[in-house]
């Protein structure tokens, strides 16, 4: 199982790497899937001697993501950059790292407040109403 493991990981990675960015809407969104799809995968199977590695590493993913599309225009980006911010905020505070959690979530709340008001999107109103509100 750790070689498919890494074969999965190692190929959703060469395949975010091979695509420039700022293509065509569809294949950003792929890419995001991909990345999405990659950051799980390093969580899965944790256990006590790599929880911290994995969980750092999937942390990076959704760094990589935010990155790439918080100022996307694309409805669908956006909304996986919410849900993205929300599982590395999750992602801190199982490694204790509150502060950097709660950074996250105000974040969330910059960025998306705004859209939830002005396009009524659920997949924001969750990520910013039910995560975000608390850690103000």
């Amino acid at each position: 199982m750790p070689e498919l493991y890494a074969h999965a990981t190692d190929s959703l990675r060469r395949m975010v790497d091979s695509v420039p960015r700022g293509g065509e809407t569809e294949t950003e969104r792929l890419i995001c899937r991909a990345l999405m799809d990659l950051s799980t995968l390093l969580t899965l199977g944790r256990d006590t001697h790599n929880h911290q590695q994995r969980t750092r590493a999937s942390i990076a993913v959704c760094d990589e993501i935010i990155e790439r599309w918080e100022s996307s225009n694309d409805t669908w980006l956006r909304g996986n950059v919410a849900a993205t911010m929300t599982n590395r905020a999750i992602s801190c505070m199982e490694i204790g790292e509150d502060p950097a959690a709660g950074r996250t979530y105000a974040r969330i709340v910059e960025l998306f407040a705004v859209n939830v008001a002005e396009t009524g999107n659920p997949t924001l109103r969750e990520q910013v109403s039910l995560r975000a509100v608390p850690y103000l």
